[in-house]
């Protein structure tokens, strides 16, 4: 009773515990691995739910990078939102107020700082590598530094360069050119990759692309009550609230819980596969597998309503009929994950 008293404490305790002095060391896999500092200081935020982002982060507003401001505005003006696109006409310290990252005495928050100025500039957040084939020699290379959102725009003018498309016509003239990687997708997995990631280690963020397929991996496992078999469901949840706030006010994400719905959506609509998610305690991967279009797919869901074609649910329901005449809820459970 006593050791099962013990041991209900430590696993309810917001500390992370140690035996007879040693380093403490958690299961990864089939392996108990050490845990570094930051990943003690990582845990210790999840258990007591810490969000790193809005903390202050000792850097001026005064301190934004120029250029950095420049890429915010270019954003703000893409939105649909007229008051956004407004926004891009105000003062930086009024552009940073109304994205949230501005606290008592114009400090920034660490959101902040890392999306607008050059505190990390040593700092590598992203690299990003391409090659033609998954085993091919490399034809990119690039290790990119803050401020982030300079670093997030220059990761997709490297994809969007590369991506190869196919014309589709839809009758009355009307023609479509679809990416072997729809770009919205891309688009989702590599902020998603960067908006929940673990910031308490400094490790980079990968984004490893060819012709067929992306591949997004972050330092950080899943928040609490994620998991690869809900991701597509479970209500929208992140350990950076502050950074997430500020990317889609930008426009950089989507609003709360349907980016990974617009992930799966897109993919089913061309008749590629949906995501694939793999995940420990301290990484999260998402690959993206593209290539050649289904034309025919692709023609048919042109002529859907907008809601319809937008819908990760029956985009998913037409991409498995492509395979079988029909489709049963019990089939539908685990792929819509409901």
């Amino acid at each position: 009773v006593i050791q099962a008293k013990r041991s209900s404490f430590i696993l309810n305790s917001t500390q992370v515990h140690s035996a007879n002095g040693k380093i403490p060391t958690e299961r990864v896999a089939d392996r108990c691995l050490p845990m570094t500092t930051e990943r003690i200081a990582a845990v210790t935020a999840q258990k007591t739910g810490r969000d790193w982002s809005v903390q202050s982060s000792a850097v001026s507003a005064s301190e934004v990078d120029a250029v950095a401001m420049q890429v915010a505005r270019e954003m703000l003006v893409r939105s649909n939102d007229l008051g956004k696109r407004r926004l891009a006409e105000s003062s930086d310290i009024d552009l940073l107020r109304a994205v949230g990252v501005v606290l008592e005495g114009e400090t920034l928050t660490n959101a902040g700082a890392l999306l607008f100025t050059r505190a990390y500039e040593r700092t590598v957040l992203i690299s990003y590598t391409h090659r033609r084939t998954p085993a091919g020699q490399l034809t990119a290379n690039e290790q990119l530094t803050g401020p982030l959102v300079v670093a997030l725009q220059r990761v997709f003018d490297l994809v969007d360069a590369r991506l190869e498309t196919t014309p589709v016509s839809i009758g009355k003239g009307q023609q479509l050119h679809i990416a072997d990687l729809p770009e919205p997708a891309v688009r989702e997995a590599v902020v998603n990759g960067l908006m929940h990631r673990e910031y308490f280690s400094m490790e980079r963020t990968a984004v490893e692309h060819t012709v067929t397929q992306l591949r997004v991996s972050s330092p950080g496992g899943f928040v609490p009550g994620v998991n690869v078999g809900n991701v597509l469901t479970t209500s929208s949840r992140t350990r950076n609230t502050n950074l997430a706030g500020a990317m889609r006010m930008l426009g950089l994400a989507e609003t709360t819980g349907s980016g990974v719905d617009r992930m799966y959506a897109e993919m089913a609509r061309v008749g590629h596969e949906p995501p694939r998610y793999t995940a420990d305690a301290t990484r999260v991967e998402v690959t993206l597998l593209g290539g050649a279009p289904n034309t025919a797919l692709a023609r048919y869901v042109a002529t859907l309503p907008p809601e319809e074609a937008a819908d990760a649910d029956t985009m998913m329901i037409l991409l498995t009929l492509l395979t079988r005449k029909t489709v049963g809820a019990e089939e539908l459970t685990p792929l819509l994950q409901k």
